[in-house]
């Protein structure tokens, strides 16, 4: 077989090679550059020791204005092979000394030198300053400092060709380096790209062979290296494959009779199938759609074409649906979607309509064109009289529920009118204000008129209030709530009705607590009914605590605790329903109904909580209800 040019190992050599060539081009690159730098640091820090120099030795000659002593100084310097020029200047810009004697006498008069001036006028700085630096030339110049005080500047400029010959001379180096380099790492690329596709040569040649029909053929197998052990799964591979096809004999064997099975199903299945072949032509209904339609003759969905059999398909559907079921199978035929379920009436023979439920599932081909779609259709005419009954029986019940709520309502209304008028009337008995009471057990009897009337009244209010949060009925109002005052007012109310059964109320609310986001009336109802039973249900001297703490999972907990008659465990869940109550023979010789502790769980259930019981015979009760914070719900509930 005929190898590439561009085959594996001359890929890989040539990858191997470009790789090496660009690290030691950045390498030659990056050392060049960083000799270029260091040699042109020496030559600067050369040119500012040469001025201090010759800016120290000048001191005493500068004094005396000795301009011979100044040329001995300037002459010292000249056997320095880099020296382009050096000069003694004074401070006003007179040449004092110059390595060219032609220039002593004469002013400076360039912008640079006028600049140097300005600082030995304007500036205390006493350090060199660098005049001109560039590939060419370097030039620093010092001041000739006498008492801390510029009286001249002695200036030195050096060439700067040196550093460029050494710099050509490490390029050319690098160079000569880089290509040897890559020579050398191209050939050794070369040679094991050719020792690493050896045996890739060997499995492409064998692969033609196995092709041409040598189904025997095997390569060699070798575990010193990774192509070794792939030459061995090649050939684990090739066995594999000869032993799949002796079993795809057999395969096609038992599909065939899970075909006639298929067949079967399809025959006995409740649900009718149907199968389009766009690519031959051809349709497919399966025997159930006789018993669906309720004709023996299919020919009702059958044409000459396939899309007249699917237009008379369509046609079968209510009108109503056939819109959506034409939009589905063209969603199906364009592949915009893969299947498609929908629902609706289909039309008998006999002219009924009976509901269906049609899914039907694409095959597209590799260009993306559609070559299939088969589908099921299932009568679910039984689930939709199901359905609309359930539909009716919803619709009676909310009907129910609202003739109970407006009778609620409207009792609510009859009752309250008269409570209100014996109520205001017991107090006016009880409290004289229209004047004195003949006989004193009418005052008595008022009191006892006006303590039935508002515990009917209370009573009256809590029925309403279950009824409404049964209904869903029932708005809250949900604020920023300081618990601990809201806590204390509650306690006022029950505060005289502990007195009088002498139980103590120890209130343990910390200050700290993080407000509460509730419903203030709801909060008071939920305290004032917890507190109501437990004193309710405790003897005379006991001990009611009322608490509350943040609960490490983002709820406020707040708990009533008693020391009354306790609750049997197995009663627990049968109080928290509406009219349900324990025995109440060690009761403070309170009645009720039953409504406090499902008003209590309704309304926590309003505000996303919870209610917990714990309770232990003839020792206590602790009924705890938990609030979320404020802090973790969205801002959505908040606002």
């Amino acid at each position: 077989m005929k190898i590439p040019f561009f085959s594996v190992r001359r890929q890989l050599a040539i990858s191997v090679a470009l790789v090496h060539a660009l690290l030691m081009s950045a390498f030659i690159v990056d050392m060049v550059a960083r000799q270029r730098t260091q040699l042109q640091d020496v030559n600067f820090q050369q040119a500012v020791v040469l001025a201090e120099v010759l800016a120290a030795n000048s001191v005493s000659w500068v004094l005396a204005n000795d301009l011979s002593g100044l040329e001995e100084v300037i002459y010292a310097l000249s056997h320095n092979p880099e020296l382009r020029y050096a000069m003694i200047l004074s401070k006003d810009g007179r040449v004092l000394a110059h390595s060219e004697n032609a220039r002593v006498g004469s002013y400076l008069t360039d912008s640079i030198s006028e600049r140097l001036f300005h600082l030995s006028r304007s500036t205390s700085e006493r350090r060199p300053e660098t005049l001109v630096i560039n590939p060419r030339l370097v030039d620093v110049a010092a001041p000739i400092l006498f008492q801390n005080r510029v009286i001249g500047w002695a200036r030195v400029g050096l060439n700067r060709d040196q550093v460029a010959a050494a710099v050509r001379r490490a390029v050319i180096g690098g160079v000569v380096y880089t290509i040897s380099a890559i020579s050398i790492g191209t050939f050794l690329a070369f040679a094991i790209a050719g020792r690493l596709t050896r045996r890739l040569n060997e499995m492409s040649r064998v692969s033609e062979r196995i092709y041409r029909g040598e189904r025997a053929l095997r390569v060699t197998e070798d575990d010193r290296d990774e192509l070794g052990i792939l030459g061995k799964a090649y050939n684990a591979m090739l066995s594999a494959v000869e032993t799949s096809e002796k079993a795809l004999l057999t395969e096609q064997l038992r599909l065939r009779a899970s075909e006639e099975r298929f067949n079967l199903a399809v025959e006995g299945s409740r649900d009718a199938i149907w199968d389009w072949r766009f690519d031959t032509g051809e349709s497919y209904y399966s025997p159930r759609w006789r018993e669906l339609l309720q004709s023996s003759d299919l020919s009702i969905l059958q044409a000459s074409t396939l899309e007249q059999s699917i237009e008379l398909w369509l046609m079968r559907f209510h009108p109503q649906n056939q819109p959506e079921m034409r939009v589905c199978l063209d969603s199906l035929r364009l592949g915009s979607v893969g299947c498609c379920d929908k629902e609706g009436q289909i039309q008998r023979a006999d002219g009924s309509w009976i509901w269906v439920a049609s899914s039907a599932l694409a095959q597209l081909n590799s260009q993306g064109q559609i070559i299939r779609i088969v589908g099921v259709v299932s009568d679910i005419s039984v689930r939709k009289r199901y359905e609309a009954e359930l539909k009716n029986a919803r619709a009676s019940a909310e009907k129910s529920s609202q003739a109970k709520s407006d009778f609620l309502a409207k009792m609510s209304h009859e009752l309250r009118t008269p409570l209100n008028s014996i109520l205001g009337f017991s107090e006016i008995i009880r409290d004289e204000l229209l004047g004195e009471v003949g006989v004193p057990h009418y005052k008595e009897y008022a009191q006892h008129i006006n303590d039935s009337g508002a515990h009917l009244l209370n009573l009256i209010n809590d029925i309403l209030d279950l009824s409404k949060i049964e209904a869903g009925k029932i708005t809250i109002e949900k604020e920023f709530l300081d618990l601990e005052s809201l806590a204390r007012g509650v306690e006022v109310l029950v505060r005289q009705r502990a007195y009088k059964n002498r139980l103590r109320i120890t209130s343990l609310i910390p200050h700290t607590l993080p407000t509460l986001w509730a419903d203030q009336r709801a909060i008071k109802q939920i305290l004032f009914n917890l507190l109501a039973n437990a004193i309710k249900f405790t003897p005379e001297g006991g001990e009611i605590t009322i608490a509350a703490c943040e609960e490490p999972n983002g709820f406020i907990a707040i708990s009533v605790a008693d020391t009354g008659i306790g609750i049997p465990e197995d009663h627990i869940e049968r109080l928290l329903k509406p009219f349900e109550q324990i025995d109440n023979r060690y009761a403070n010789a309170e009645i009720g109904v039953g409504l406090g502790l499902s008003l209590v769980q309704g309304l926590v259930v309003l505000h996303d909580g919870r209610l917990s019981i714990e309770s232990v015979v003839g020792k206590g009760t602790v009924v705890t209800v938990y609030f979320p914070l404020a802090s973790t719900l969205s801002c959505r509930q908040v606002l």
